[in-house]
């Protein structure tokens, strides 16, 4: 496989940016190919025949894309979709549960997981997180607000915190000592969280893992793009571009170009080679 090739990334909607931030920071030479599924975001709320079939669609997309290896950065999708998809597509597919789970264990015994009805439905972080310790003790609450208040844009403010402090505020007593982002929206609103759960509270987001993880098989399959020259990253929606865009110049400080809105189901693309 060409080393040149892009890494591929999706979620949902503008979530998955938070991953594309750590990409960018800790694989600087490799090129992004970026799809947000904003004509069907949430995903939480939907069944899991759907949300599979949704992945299928997008997987098709990067194949047609050339990529070498997509990072799935919605954890619904991972929690529900993941291993259909490593059964199906023939590159490799990395996921952000585990990465998690891998940064989690290390904070302390009790672990709380904020994500979308259908993650913590599918239990999969309490799963990922048992294999490695199974003395941990994991308490999972759905968010179902925080995912519509960071794709409208409204990270801050009074409105934002009131939505936090309403979906998050039975953990306020748990005495947690880590908590997971079990959703790639929700790093957005960090300020916010950790000021509700107070300092004491490790706040795990999985990019920055998960990424480290797509790192090292990247170096041990020698398919790094180390020191070359960087391409075009290639944002893409299946919605319409202009408030992705405007949030996502507002995340990268207006490095983002043209985002390209896919009509579904997704035309047949021509592979980068």
């Amino acid at each position: 496989m060409n080393r040149y090739r892009p890494i591929g990334l999706y979620d949902s909607g503008i979530g998955g940016l938070t991953v594309v931030r750590e990409v960018f920071a800790q694989l600087p030479a490799e090129n992004v190919v970026y799809f947000g599924d904003t004509a069907r975001v949430p995903y939480g709320c939907r069944q899991p025949s759907e949300l599979i079939s949704f992945n299928r669609e997008i997987m098709t997309f990067m194949m047609q894309q050339g990529v070498k290896l997509v990072l799935v950065a919605c954890n619904t999708s991972c929690a529900v979709a993941l291993g259909a998809l490593r059964a199906e597509f023939p590159i490799p597919i990395i996921g952000l549960i585990d990465a998690g789970a891998q940064t989690a264990v290390e904070a302390g015994r009790r672990i709380g997981v904020i994500a979308t009805e259908a993650t913590i439905k599918s239990r999969a972080h309490e799963r990922a997180i048992h294999q490695i310790a199974p003395d941990r003790e994991v308490l999972g609450l759905a968010c179902p607000t925080l995912v519509p208040l960071v794709e409208s844009g409204r990270w801050q403010g009074k409105e934002a915190f009131e939505t936090v402090y309403e979906a998050i505020h039975p953990l306020i007593n748990l005495k947690l000592d880590a908590l997971i982002f079990g959703c790639t929206h929700f790093p957005h609103l960090v300020p916010i969280v950790s000021e509700i759960l107070g300092p004491q509270v490790r706040l795990i987001d999985p990019a920055r893992q998960a990424v480290s993880n797509v790192r090292r098989y990247l170096s041990m399959n020698r398919l790094a793009n180390v020191g070359e020259p960087k391409g075009e990253n290639r944002f893409y929606v299946s919605g319409e571009p202009a408030p992705f865009q405007f949030l996502a110049n507002h995340l990268f400080a207006g490095t983002v170009g043209r985002v390209e809105s896919i009509a579904l189901p997704f035309p047949n693309v021509s592979s980068i080679a």
